[in-house]
């Protein structure tokens, strides 16, 4: 089922409950949404709301970015040949060597802000209750042009000994040296999804000695964290190559709750948090090409094509078209806080802002797995654990909660 379908069950699913009619132990006067609200301190002061409610969330939402690497080998680098010069005594060809190292990393990236919704349908009577709750970010995308961008890969050598971008550096085909692989422009995406579902059992307590309660809650939680990084380059020996990276993250497990609240008049004062531990069954994905316009044909148009064991060009490489998957099983704490300040319009309707915060580890970002080695890439574990923080301000609409 897709994201928006789930908003729009969820909608329709509130509103009919809404419209339906009234859910057991709800008196008909508290579903007079719109009657005046009740905000004497006779009595008490103002109670807890029970029955049927719905709270629905909008959120301004910024993801912490992948940690920094470089577009390439990190920490790597090559001696790789630029050309020839003619030595003066004895007039022969001798190669001109400089070392390369990756030009660019993924510093550009950034937390952008992106609208997210989080939807909450729950009942409570008394002491017990339960909730659902789902949640949805739209998509971060971010996309940047780089221009002449060395990169370093790991080039063992072939079945023949020679490297894969070991190549011709004279015209007179005679010199074998490293090539460099530097493209004139690259394009690159990132994108991250987020979205999950939650279910949970509630306990409420007793008003403390100052008129708060509390809230205690046990479920289980679902959820995803998916991100992308795609590039496509052109120029130089691997001309048109494109390599897209995903990391999926599915997490699942057990989920703690605790909220405070504390009604004054028409405002209410809340705190709540969220304790998860999930289990990530991580699904990485690479898949692309790299040297799409290398060739061994002789025969190939040299303005089309870019013929191995030409001068400039690779000895034994020719495009190479790959695709991998690896699966691997992390633990992802998860730690969430949401703190709201809300105004009761009506009996039944509330008005609020606030703050969600949520923290967790264990995840994986797609531009950290990359193995960058010729001729087929590959996927590096060896950082697929890092830590996630998202958070951002949140407009809040309740229904007799």
């Amino acid at each position: 089922m897709s994201l928006n379908r789930m908003k729009i069950l969820l909608a329709g699913l509130a509103l009919s409950c809404l419209l339906g009619g009234v859910a057991p132990g709800q008196h008909e006067e508290d579903l007079q949404a719109f009657a005046w609200v009740d905000d004497s301190n006779y009595g008490g002061g103002p109670r807890a709301n029970e029955g049927l409610f719905f709270h629905y969330e909008w959120m301004h939402l910024s993801v912490l970015r992948p940690d920094v690497t470089t577009i390439g080998l990190m920490g790597d680098t090559r001696t790789v040949a630029i050309g020839t010069v003619v030595d003066p005594v004895t007039g022969d060809e001798e190669p001109v060597f400089r070392v390369q190292s990756n030009s660019h990393d993924t510093g550009f990236l950034r937390s952008p802000l992106e609208s997210a919704n989080w939807f909450e349908l729950g009942y409570i009577e008394g002491h017990q209750g339960y909730t659902f709750n789902a949640f949805t970010m739209s998509t971060q995308e971010q996309r940047f042009m780089l221009n002449d961008v060395d990169v370093v890969f790991s080039d063992p050598p072939g079945v023949s000994g020679l490297k894969h971008l070991e190549g011709f550096i004279d015209e007179n085909l005679t010199i074998i040296e490293d090539l460099p692989v530097t493209f004139e422009q690259i394009d690159v995406l990132n994108t991250v999804n987020l979205w999950g579902v939650e279910w949970m059992y509630l306990y409420r307590t007793h008003p403390g000695r100052w008129g708060g309660l509390w809230e205690f809650g046990v479920g289980v939680r679902y959820m995803e964290f998916d991100e992308g990084f795609k590039v496509n380059a052109l120029g130089g020996i691997l001309d048109d190559s494109t390599w897209n990276t995903e990391a999926e993250n599915h997490l699942v497990g057990p989920v703690g709750f605790v909220r405070w609240f504390r009604k004054a008049g028409r405002w209410t004062l809340a705190a709540e948090s969220r304790f998860f531990s999930g289990f990530n069954s991580q699904n990485i994905r690479q898949v692309g090409t790299l040297g799409s316009k290398l060739t061994n044909d002789p025969d190939a148009d040299p303005d089309e094509s870019n013929i191995t064991g030409t001068q400039g060009f690779p000895l034994i490489m020719t495009a190479s078209s790959f695709k991998h998957s690896r699966f691997f099983s992390e633990w992802s704490p998860g730690v969430e806080l949401r703190v709201s300040f809300d105004y009761q319009v009506t009996r039944s309707i509330s008005l609020g802002v606030g703050w969600f915060g949520f923290w967790m580890d264990g995840i994986a970002r797609a531009s950290n797995v990359i193995d960058y080695q010729v001729p087929n890439m590959g996927i590096d574990p060896a950082n697929n654990r890092q830590d996630v923080f998202i958070n951002g301000p949140i407009l809040r609409v309740l229904w007799n909660r």
